[in-house]
């Protein structure tokens, strides 16, 4: 579980993948165990469009976790995978073509990226794999 966050249900992908891929507009919201969630953020869209896996490391995202941060009032889905070690790992959008170097938030410059690989890429447009999760 990330740090700080409060988790109210985990979910399988099955169970979550076909609300994302149905999704078309910025807005749309989805009930997920009593809670209505956002589904159509360019984040949720790249998970249901690319995959779960890490384009990097090759990482697959195993299930979403229901979260909040603390004094934050919606919840929102985050995507998980577990490392070699049995640990949960963030899933993240990464932009493919960085927006420092003038990339779009668009769908078509998104890729899924673990949180370690991402944050080794920094705003460079490739990565070596992560250490702590390659598979």
């Amino acid at each position: 579980m990330q740090r700080g966050f409060q988790r109210l249900a985990k979910l399988t992908l099955e169970e979550v993948l076909p609300h994302l891929a149905a999704a078309k507009t910025t807005g749309q919201r989805h009930e997920f165990h009593g809670q209505s969630v956002s589904v159509a953020s360019t984040r949720l869209r790249c998970f249901a469009a690319k995959g779960t896996r890490c384009v990097t490391c090759g990482l697959e995202g195993s299930f979403f976790a229901l979260e909040k941060a603390p004094g934050q009032i919606p919840y929102h889905l985050n995507l998980y995978a577990l490392n070699a070690a049995g640990e949960e790992v963030l899933m993240t959008r990464d932009h493919i073509h960085p927006q420092s170097k003038g990339g779009t938030e668009s769908l078509s410059n998104a890729q899924t990226m673990c949180q370690p690989c991402n944050l080794g890429k920094a705003d460079a447009v490739e990565s070596p794999p992560c250490s702590s999760c390659v598979v």
